[in-house]
């Protein structure tokens, strides 16, 4: 019989969000005909942003080098076997050639590489986001271990001056569009690069808001207003992404999704302790490196799928299978991740 040990420590509300918008991700990846990714993506930015910050200020020798290399070294086997498969299995099966030619062409993917403006995006393109999160946190990792209090002053600049960029330059190319030192542009740092340095210092700024409202926000009598306020923030967030979508404005959700973080991190609204149990229950079941399976795998889980239905299926089921073939993936890997970083990454 299963038996299931939730760790209490562990936020669920925050995690029960991780599963929701992995998995919206890699739907939208799938169909291409839902809206809302670029609000999923800033999520964990921001809870990136979060966690690191309470990482940086809970040692008091703080390597950034030592960090970046713990953090990547973590999801090593999920991100570089995600890479390795989709090398393995094209469009259409295998062929040693394209295998060791693709291999050959993901060298900087593997190094995390991709969006530091010298690289294009080769086989597993969602990994731009980790990409971009490494680089991002390991510039501001450097900036706080160079100063702190420096750090601490410079997060709102840092966030306005990103997010400024991006209001101006969002209204007619993709967030991840990055430089290539074979066709130059004027870009010289990738705009994904950029929305990742503004998310995780907004999540930074959020930490040190709950840092110190934490206690406060804990007073029943603050439920009310933050149950309320959690779902204005979301229900005005959905408008603003399937009516208004990509527009000059797309970032405006940016004031929206830490009200509704800051709600769920307090844990005090009306459904805040069922979700959290959710959340809880899903990280006892499926492991802490689940959501990253399903965020490194979706785009293998469609190959696979096309590869087996192509398109015989209509939208609906189509859906539904590509979210089981993606869940029973993500379901493998991580419990191999999990056992080749216990037997072979020190802890720590």
């Amino acid at each position: 019989m299963l038996r299931l040990n939730p760790d209490k420590r562990i936020n669920g509300n925050i995690e029960f969000l991780r599963y929701f918008f992995a998995y919206y991700i890699a739907i939208e990846h799938f169909c291409m005909k839902i809206p809302g990714g670029l609000p999923s993506v800033d999520f964990f930015f921001l809870i990136a942003g979060y966690y690191q910050m309470r990482k940086m200020t809970s040692r008091t020798e703080f390597s950034p080098f030592r960090y970046t290399l713990q953090r990547f070294t973590g999801m090593m086997f999920l991100y570089e076997s995600s890479i390795i498969l989709l090398n393995l299995v094209g469009d259409e099966g295998f062929s040693l050639r394209q295998f060791l030619g693709g291999l050959y062409r993901s060298i900087p993917d593997m190094f995390c590489l991709q969006m530091s403006g010298f690289y294009e995006i080769h086989v597993n393109s969602p990994l731009w986001y980790i990409s971009a999160m490494m680089i991002a946190g390991f510039l501001l990792a450097l900036l706080y271990a160079y100063n702190s209090r420096l750090f601490t002053h410079a997060l709102p600049v840092i966030a306005m001056l990103c997010y400024a960029s991006l209001f101006y330059y969002q209204g007619d190319m993709d967030a991840t569009y990055f430089p290539n030192v074979t066709y130059p542009t004027p870009h010289l740092i990738p705009r994904g690069t950029v929305l990742a340095i503004g998310g995780l210092s907004l999540g930074c700024i959020l930490s040190q808001l709950s840092a110190v409202s934490s206690e406060k926000l804990m007073n029943k009598k603050y439920r009310p207003f933050l149950s309320c306020a959690e779902v204005a923030a979301y229900l005005i967030m959905l408008y603003g992404v399937f009516f208004n979508h990509h527009n000059h404005f797309d970032f405006y959700y940016l004031i929206l999704l830490p009200i509704a973080l800051v709600c769920a991190l307090s844990q005090n609204t009306f459904w805040g302790s069922f979700f959290n149990r959710i959340g809880q229950f899903l990280v006892s079941v499926f492991g802490k490196q689940y959501t990253l399976a399903v965020f490194c795998f979706q785009i293998f889980a469609i190959r696979i799928y096309t590869l087996l239905f192509g398109t015989s299926l209509s939208l609906g089921p189509a859906i539904l299978v590509y979210s089981v073939i993606l869940t029973v993936i993500s379901i493998l890997f991580t419990k191999l991740s999990d056992r080749f970083n216990a037997r072979f990454l020190k802890k720590g």
